[in-house]
């Protein structure tokens, strides 16, 4: 197995947001995978014709250049340090315990499940 775009986003976000950033993108992909074992199990695997196969390559390639992109405008912007990986992000206007980040977290596990597409 070579490393893909899963890992790729995995590292980008777990270097923004930290160590829950891998668990909830594995947790995306992990749904995503299920629904498609459902689909396949209900018969619904010619649903996936060579038309609706493209599309989905095209908007899957679609979204890692803007991945790669945002991750790169990111490091530009300095907005992606070791502070934040080590957990030393800053507090500003926060209550004791509150996340930072809280609010990210439904779409980190939406990201498992875009890049999985």
């Amino acid at each position: 197995m070579m490393p893909g775009p899963l890992l790729t986003i995995t590292i980008g976000e777990t270097a923004r947001y930290g160590l829950i950033a891998a668990p909830l993108i594995v947790l995306g992909h992990a749904l995503l995978e299920l629904l498609f074992v459902g689909a396949t199990a209900a018969g619904l695997t010619g649903f996936l014709t060579q038309g609706v196969s493209k599309w989905l390559a095209v908007m899957g390639g679609a979204f890692m250049l803007l991945m790669g992109w945002g991750m790169f405008r990111d490091v530009l912007l300095r907005r992606v340090s070791l502070a934040q990986i080590h957990g030393k992000a800053s507090t500003d206007e926060m209550l004791p315990g509150e996340s930072k980040y809280y609010l990210n977290y439904g779409m980190l596990v939406l990201s498992g499940i875009l890049i999985s597409l």
